[in-house]
């Protein structure tokens, strides 16, 4: 569905196992690594490799959040 879009290179839509694992999986990462190369935004590029949202490395156990709330104000440009 991605390459659909035209918002890169199209990715070959293939799976392969996972780490010698009985799962197939796509590896999103390559998707996610040829729109990383298009973009020319600059305010995108100046961001940390591989931004994503919070649930992509703390979750609420990890996050109290007046502890952080510096932290994510600053990230997320509150």
């Amino acid at each position: 569905m991605q390459n659909t879009l035209i918002l890169c290179e199209a990715v070959p839509a293939t799976v392969s196992s996972l780490f010698g694992r009985p799962f197939q999986v796509i590896h999103g990462d390559r998707f996610a690594r040829a729109l990383d190369d298009s973009t020319t935004d600059l305010g995108v590029r100046a961001l940390p490799p591989f931004f994503g949202n919070t649930t992509q490395w703390a979750d609420s156990t990890d996050v109290p959040y007046p502890v952080h709330a510096p932290t994510l104000a600053r990230v997320y440009g509150a």
